[in-house]
């Protein structure tokens, strides 16, 4: 996936990437496919490897989004679709993985 680059993770986080995932999980909230996408978009976000390349001049920072994250409430939409989902294993491990990188300490 590109977003794994470092420089497009900078990009997306700039552009307000995370308060689109807020609303696409706010407004899609039911639709299980959408829902599957923006929470794998969201855990490559959050994910270190690709964070960024000390030489390029430019970082990415895992700590900033996920204050960004937290900031949103996105916890209460993780855990909404975590719950919603049970039923579906790759959701609800996508957002279990989600939630775990967002209660970790990338500082």
């Amino acid at each position: 996936m590109t977003i794994q680059h470092w420089g497009n993770k900078e990009e997306l986080l700039r552009g307000k990437a995370f308060e689109s995932i807020r609303d696409i999980l706010d407004t899609f909230a039911e639709d299980k496919e959408i829902v599957r996408y923006t929470l794998l978009t969201l855990f490559n976000m959050l994910d270190e490897q690709g964070g960024g390349h000390p030489a390029a001049g430019k970082r990415y920072s895992c700590a900033e989004a996920r204050q960004r994250c937290l900031l949103l409430g996105l916890t209460d939409r993780i855990l909404r679709c975590e719950t919603r989902f049970a039923d579906d294993c790759d959701i609800a491990n996508t957002a279990r993985s989600v939630g775990q990188y967002l209660y970790s300490n990338f500082s």
